[in-house]
């Protein structure tokens, strides 16, 4: 048998403070009726249609391809930056170029001369775009056969393919200043 409500209130005690909740406080389920409109899932399926359609293109795309210069353009890089070593420019930017033309050879020997190129043409290579270069080379007197690797749009980048790899194997010729060496015990 159930105890009447009027019961607790002689048990001192949090028991004999209670008192039923509220019924709006109380969790009630929905029931539709017939003559309520139920909810429909229209409005929800075109938001996420909507979503979806908006992130069409979020997905991964290969935009490598805006980067790499037409054979044309390559070459007339490789052509400029020969050229500047030839006038005797160091590596680097090449002045007066539009689009600018950057170029990284730090394989050139100190007091080394460029007196004549050839470029053999495109080769393939690490890069998309990549040409054979015939060099004569003076002090020491020597020829060398190079390989350029082209990428931008700009700048336009024009690597020497030793430097390329040692920039992508995260290496770097260490100048003489920087070496410090380790004391022995």
């Amino acid at each position: 048998m159930t105890p009447h409500p009027d019961e607790f209130s002689a048990i001192p005690g949090p028991i004999a403070d209670w008192k039923p909740a509220p019924r709006w406080a109380s969790f009630q389920p929905v029931v539709l009726t017939s003559r309520q409109k139920p909810f429909t899932a229209l409005p929800l399926s075109a938001l996420l249609l909507a979503i979806c359609l908006s992130l069409e293109g979020c997905g991964p795309v290969d935009r490598s391809s805006q980067f790499i210069p037409s054979p044309k353009i390559a070459e007339s890089a490789v052509k400029t930056g020969m050229e500047a070593w030839l006038h005797g420019d160091p590596d680097g930017p090449v002045a007066g170029t539009k689009p600018v033309i950057i170029v990284m050879d730090k394989h050139r020997k100190p007091g080394q001369v460029l007196t004549s190129y050839q470029i053999l043409g495109e080769v393939p290579g690490n890069a998309q775009r990549c040409f054979a270069v015939r060099a004569q080379l003076a002090d020491p007197e020597k020829e060398e056969r190079l390989r350029y690797l082209v990428f931008g749009i700009d700048p336009l980048w024009v690597f020497r393919q030793e430097d390329y790899d040692l920039m992508s194997h995260w290496e770097h010729p260490m100048p003489e200043s920087q070496k410090t060496e380790t004391p022995s015990k």
